[in-house]
């Protein structure tokens, strides 16, 4: 059986957000599967600000470049 991909959107912006107050949206999902049991999970356990290299440790491989581009463009 294929594992389907996560598909991971990044942006870039230039903002001094309050993320105080940041709620995720949920999904809901049958856990342990096939037991009939559905819960609500959060899309996103955290929302912070990082400086860049922790963000270049802390994400996946995919959102490299963008960090990368804004490392050159931002500094």
């Amino acid at each position: 059986m294929r594992t389907p991909k996560k598909t991971i959107e990044v942006w870039l912006t230039e903002a001094d957000l309050d993320l105080t107050a940041y709620t995720s949206n949920g999904f809901s999902l049958e856990w342990p599967k096939g037991s009939g049991q559905v819960e609500t999970y959060p899309e996103l356990d955290r929302i912070a600000y990082w400086n860049a290299a922790d963000a270049l440790r802390l994400i996946v491989k995919g959102q490299r470049p963008l960090i990368e581009l804004a490392i050159r463009r931002v500094g």
